[in-house]
């Protein structure tokens, strides 16, 4: 005795599926796009949450560097690691090395809050080798 079974073929995308696979399909389909809908983000979106997570973390370094006896030195501007272990040894340039910075192109002003006080400092000179030692707690603003 054989049974007969009659497939209706339904096209998705030039791949054939047997039509009792149609519902599965779009059931399975549904699923996945909604379980992957809130990973979706517009570039807007992501550029307000990065932004947003740049602040905090801006933030973050700025509230390490106001408390007493740290030993750090943080450097506020586009860059990878804005909280830096001081050394003896730590140079501006040496900082911002050690930073990242992710600027484009050579910064235009960097300033140095020593103290509460701030000390410009010329990146052309900074550039051709009149470099600065930094002190525990210094803060560097770069900015491009």
């Amino acid at each position: 005795m054989s049974t007969r079974f009659a497939y209706r073929f339904v096209r998705f995308d030039r791949i054939l599926y047997p039509h009792s696979m149609h519902s599965s399909f779009w059931t399975i389909l549904g699923l996945l796009l909604a379980l992957a809908a809130p990973s979706c983000v517009s570039k807007s979106r992501a550029r307000i949450d990065a932004q947003a997570a740049f602040l905090a973390g801006q933030q973050q370094a700025l509230s390490h560097s106001n408390q007493p006896g740290a030993q750090i030195v943080t450097v506020i501007g586009q860059v990878r690691t804005p909280t830096l272990t001081w050394t003896q040894d730590l140079t501006l340039a040496n900082a911002i090395i050690a930073a990242g910075y992710l600027g484009a192109s050579d910064p235009v002003q960097i300033i140095i809050i020593r103290n509460g006080q701030p000390i410009p400092i010329d990146p052309k000179h900074l550039l051709g080798g009149k470099d600065v030692m930094l002190q525990a707690g210094d803060t560097v603003h770069i900015q491009p």
